[in-house]
């Protein structure tokens, strides 16, 4: 069964190329399909100002989404980010669909809640997972889900594994020693997020949106995050803690956690005006 996704037109298509600096497309090939994952992680934002800062329950509307993100000069969390990605590749004649995500960043328990939206594309026989809604520790292009061999994209190498029935999980390597915490021995390796490939539909983020943009006990209601990829890393802020991480090395800074005081930081890394 198919999902029910409104196509965009045109001219939102070419706004939304506009968007991330990407030329007009003439296919929906894998090429084009690892560019459009680059460029959206370099442009576009993670970041939640919205249940964070402003206390309002973030809206999945699609043509408000469009208005919000690609018009206006804001981000946005993964549930909008992979959502307008979603509906982009369709429009472009991707075969696509939504999947359920748990993000693990390390962690060793699968049991963790689904928190995360990702995007499967079927392309020449096989499928693939792109994500554009977490930020750096996510591959920078399309990520072939039916094998489990080492695939690398930059200074990242990824691959999948089976980890238990209906989920894979996504392991990645490099840079671990950068990003290790201090006083914690360096990870060589570990999972990032495990994904389902059980079937799913746009409007099935609903109830994952409201809880994660309005309870208190969510993280995005109780942190402030950004994310944005940079040139052979990525730059984050973690409330007070700007970080920024790159294969020359990790480099951190404690800033204000006052928004009006981060603006010009947020506008100069991150590409976001409020």
């Amino acid at each position: 069964m198919r999902d029910i996704i409104k196509k965009f037109s045109p001219e939102q298509i070419k706004q939304y190329l506009d968007r991330i600096g990407m030329p007009p497309v003439k296919g929906p090939t894998r090429e084009v399909l690892d560019e459009l994952i680059y460029r959206h992680q370099c442009t576009i934002a993670f970041e939640n100002l919205d249940s964070y800062d402003f206390h309002k329950e973030v809206c999945l509307d699609g043509d408000y989404l469009f208005q919000k993100i690609i018009q206006g000069t804001r981000g946005g969390y993964c549930l909008e980010l992979n959502g307008l990605f979603y509906r982009l590749v369709v429009s472009l004649g991707y075969d696509a669909r939504p999947c359920f995500t748990r993000v693990l960043l390390g962690k060793n328990d699968l049991r963790w809640p689904i928190d995360h939206r990702g995007t499967l594309v079927k392309l020449d026989g096989a499928e693939y997972f792109c994500d554009v809604g977490l930020g750096g520790p996510m591959p920078s292009g399309a990520l072939n889900i039916e094998t489990e061999e080492w695939q690398t994209f930059g200074d990242e190498s990824f691959r999948v594994l089976p980890c238990m029935r209906g989920w894979l999980a996504i392991h990645r390597k490099t840079r671990i020693k950068q990003e290790a915490e201090p006083g914690k021995a360096p990870q060589t390796e570990r999972i990032e997020v495990v994904i389902s490939d059980i079937a799913c539909f746009d409007t099935d983020f609903n109830f994952l949106n409201y809880y994660k943009s309005t309870k208190k006990e969510s993280l995005f209601c109780a942190h402030r995050v950004f994310n944005l990829r940079i040139d052979g890393g990525y730059r984050s802020i973690r409330d007070d803690i700007y970080k920024e991480v790159t294969t020359k090395g990790l480099v951190t800074e404690k800033i204000s956690e006052q928004l009006e005081e981060i603006e010009p930081l947020i506008k100069e890394k991150f590409n976001i005006e409020i």
